[in-house]
């Protein structure tokens, strides 16, 4: 995500003012601009009202540069059962500096979004991934949670920290591994969810509603809007043969970056040996 002017102007130029700077001289500058956006005619670091307004009201509107993925799989049976995080994002990072052609020196923050696992581990899996894919280490990051609409919020907070000035080129996107949750939940999701249920809650009239499951909304989804399992069927059957039809005839091709990587036949899971394919 960045400016539109920065994509046309700056994205290849870089920060050479700064290339005598220390890394970590340029990890604080960046952190500061975090804190203290620049304005529009650089003499100030005061955000200004009409630096807040979003691109909408801008001459110099926010843009997509870069808009790809991977391959999705099956939870516990895919190909990707057997990959961390990091190793999912760090070849999108390295395609997306290829293609666009940025400078890496000038991306201000990455933001992803991620549900499932400690925010700690998720923040470290994202660093590792930007270093690893070329990205200097004075250029921040963090993860966001807003459950199914984590990667949405992402989007949202790169586009609103460009609009206020904090920077101008961000990274934003979202990272999810439903086989990792699954390894790391003993007994599964539900079984880890118990052991930090707050019996207190259920005495709450709204707050007990934290703790219903999917399941559980969909049904109350389902018979507010008199949406019979037929209906639901019919729906399914129907995207699932748009999805495939689409997939098999390279609908998908441009926007899917291919990776490697190292996993096991499940299978072969249980027997003597259980060989490890790429």
């Amino acid at each position: 995500i960045s400016t539109q002017k920065e994509v046309l102007g700056k994205s290849k130029q870089g920060m050479r003012n700064s290339n005598n700077n220390s890394s970590s001289n340029k990890r604080i500058t960046v952190l500061q601009n975090h804190l203290h956006p620049e304005s529009t005619n650089g003499n100030s670091n005061i955000v200004r009202t009409q630096q807040c307004r979003g691109s909408s009201q801008s001459d110099d509107p926010i843009v997509l540069c870069y808009t790809k993925r991977t391959a999705v799989q099956k939870a516990k049976r895919g190909k990707f059962a057997d990959t961390t995080s990091d190793k999912l994002l760090m070849p999108l990072f390295q395609d997306l500096l290829e293609t666009t052609g940025v400078s890496p020196d000038i991306i201000g923050d990455i933001v992803i979004g991620k549900v499932l696992g400690d925010s700690g581990v998720g923040a470290t899996q994202v660093r590792i991934a930007a270093l690893m894919a070329g990205i200097p280490e004075h250029v921040p990051c963090h993860v966001v949670n807003r459950q199914c609409s984590s990667g949405l919020q992402a989007f949202a907070c790169v586009a609103a920290a460009i609009s206020a000035g904090f920077y101008e080129v961000g990274i934003a996107g979202g990272v999810e591994s439903m086989s990792m949750g699954l390894k790391n939940a003993k007994g599964g999701l539900g079984s880890a969810m118990k052991d930090v249920l707050n019996a207190d809650v259920f005495k709450h009239k709204v707050a007990r509603g934290c703790y219903m499951s999917m399941g559980q909304t969909s049904e109350m989804v389902a018979k507010k809007f008199d949406i019979s399992r037929e209906k639901q069927d019919y729906y399914a059957t129907k995207s699932h043969h748009r999805a495939y039809k689409a997939s098999f005839s390279g609908r998908f091709k441009d926007e899917i970056v291919p990776i490697q990587v190292t996993y096991k036949d499940k299978e072969e899971i249980g027997r003597a040996s259980c060989r490890e394919r790429v």
